[in-house]
């Protein structure tokens, strides 16, 4: 059984997030990402406290259904940034 990330994980409730998975990576090491469609950067320091938690047993953590792509990535982000990156792009 994996840890199945949120459809949403952000600064708000990323710290929440972190504390349960470190009692769910005693049964598994396994993220599934599949569900998430919106995040920030929040979600890699949870990644990373849970692998540095990991580490010290000689385990580690692996991620199912990550996003595809940068792109793919930005798509998931908010309307805002997306917006901002097309116009940026238009300047080039």
């Amino acid at each position: 059984m994996s840890i199945v990330l949120p459809i949403c994980v952000n600064h708000t409730n990323a710290m929440a997030l972190q504390n349960q998975g470190f009692d769910q990576l005693q049964q598994s090491q396994m993220v599934d990402c599949g569900s998430l469609k919106d995040f920030d950067s929040s979600i890699l320091a949870v990644l990373m406290a849970w692998q540095r938690q990991l580490v010290i047993n000689n385990q580690r953590i692996t991620v199912l259904n990550p996003p595809r792509s940068e792109e793919h990535t930005s798509e998931l982000q908010s309307p805002m940034y997306l917006v901002c990156r097309l116009l940026l792009e238009k300047k080039k």
